[in-house]
């Protein structure tokens, strides 16, 4: 046996792990194996196989949105539960998990029970832009609704669990049921199959009056000098921008979240 520090599952920390570091008659073993099991390797079945472009394979990154970022939340959440034996191996399990965060990896929809159908983009007037809204489904329902974007707070619930805010949302309820409406009819178009897979409304439309409003923030060491919102028209709120000190001037931040892409400098 050897013990090692290594990550834990979740990836939320370290622990040491005690593990078999030499196995006694395991050629013996797989020569037991092939008398019950009919065992073929690519090069047996000599399969017609597409030429890979570049002759490699081509890793493609994608970023993580607010959805996959709970999930994985979650992820680390029943993790904690199975290590502290409190859940029926039945009903979950590290396997489970991991074979769930792999579907999650390739495709959010592919992941058992996933009730995330889809993303749509919102611009105002041609002049503003607002993406990563979800579209789920209430399974127990069987109706579909929509999740603006989110960002992780530092507030937990009564559960000690992560509290999700909203970047922005619609502050009237008429002109949440215009909006949402008109995000479900788009999706309900493109899940016809003589529909492309996006939709975009040809006409242009005016920018739509807006009103901001400015919190002083003033803390130590930090280059934040405000918070502020932007109200369109009373309806439709964008929380969560800063007004940032520069080193020569003052600017405007919009709200964002941390990538693995970097520019040509090097910088995330």
């Amino acid at each position: 046996m050897t013990t090692a520090l290594e990550l834990t599952v979740e990836g939320s920390g370290f622990r040491f792990k005690s593990r078999f570091n030499k196995f006694t008659n395991l050629p013996e073993l797989m020569n037991i194996f092939r008398e019950v099991a009919d065992v073929q390797t690519a090069d047996m079945l000599d399969l017609d196989v597409p030429a890979l472009r570049g002759g490699k394979p081509i890793i493609v990154e994608s970023e993580p949105d607010w959805y996959v970022k709970q999930v994985m939340e979650d992820f680390v959440v029943r993790a904690e539960r199975i290590r502290g034996g409190g859940v029926d191996p039945s009903v979950d399990n590290f396997l489970k998990i991991t074979h769930e965060a792999r579907l999650l990896g390739t495709d959010a929809r592919a992941k058992e029970g996933s009730n995330i159908k889809g993303f749509a983009t919102v611009v105002f007037g041609d002049s503003f832009k607002i993406t990563n809204i979800a579209i789920l489904e209430n399974k127990d329902k069987g109706e579909l609704f929509v999740s603006m974007p989110r960002y992780r707070s530092n507030e937990r619930d009564e559960s000690n669990g992560v509290i999700y805010k909203d970047v922005c949302n619609p502050i009237t309820a008429e002109f949440r049921e215009e909006l949402y409406t008109n995000i479900l009819d788009a999706y309900a178009r493109i899940k016809e199959p003589e529909k492309e897979e996006t939709q975009k409304q040809d006409r242009t439309q005016e920018m739509p009056e807006f009103s901001v409003t400015v919190t002083p923030y003033e803390r130590k060491g930090s280059n934040i000098k405000g918070l502020a919102r932007i109200y369109f028209e009373n309806s439709f709120i964008v929380n969560n921008i800063n007004i940032v000190q520069g080193k020569e001037k003052i600017f405007v931040s919009m709200p964002s979240y941390k990538t693995k892409q970097v520019d040509e400098q090097g910088k995330i």
